[in-house]
């Protein structure tokens, strides 16, 4: 029975955690947390990584969308006028042959008035946008230049991923398309 008696604790023992075992735990927990602070931080960069690569995904698409829906010619005639100007800034508005702006995305920019240039929808956007920049060029697939009846239509978009090494933060997507001369 005496050895019973030792396990139940007496009057004016003490009942609590000392300074000593308090720190012991919180320094157990810190070193278990710190791992899933590295996981976040990088599911948070390769996510931000993503997201950017699905937008210039998107972009390319829209843009070769808008010159396979054109004539040839008119598809042609634009490539080369863009072609010309080099690596366009997709949110150029001030380029009239811009081929991703188009009028609901415009309708949906001019709509911030202008008093409210520091407008905090309107400059996320360009923050966003400003890095993106498109080139297109065509080849023929025929080399014989009296049949141009089908070209190779190259849609270049590129961004900055300030998330990557220096030395491949300019990511870009890279898509052709055959454009077929249509009989009239």
């Amino acid at each position: 029975m005496t050895r019973l008696l030792r396990f139940i604790p007496r009057r004016g023992t003490r009942r609590g955690l000392s300074m000593i075992e308090l720190l012991i735990g919180v320094v157990i927990f810190g070193t278990a947390m710190i791992p899933l602070l590295f996981l976040t931080q990088t599911s948070a960069k390769g996510s931000y990584s993503i997201t950017r690569h699905m937008v210039g995904s998107q972009l390319c698409a829209s843009i070769m969308d808008r010159l396979v829906a054109l004539p040839f010619d008119a598809a042609i005639k634009k490539v080369k006028i863009t072609k010309d100007k080099g690596a366009i800034n997709v949110f150029d508005s001030s380029f009239s042959e811009n081929m991703v702006m188009d009028s609901d995305f415009e309708a949906m920019v001019s709509a911030i008035p202008a008093p409210l240039k520091g407008h905090p929808m309107r400059e996320e956007l360009e923050k966003y946008l400003e890095s993106y920049r498109y080139a297109l060029e065509t080849k023929p697939v025929d080399p014989d230049p009296a049949k141009v009846e089908e070209v190779m239509i190259t849609v270049t978009v590129s961004w900055l991923d300030t998330n990557a090494d220096p030395e491949t933060q300019r990511k870009s997507i890279i898509r052709k398309v055959v454009k077929f001369k249509e009989d009239s």
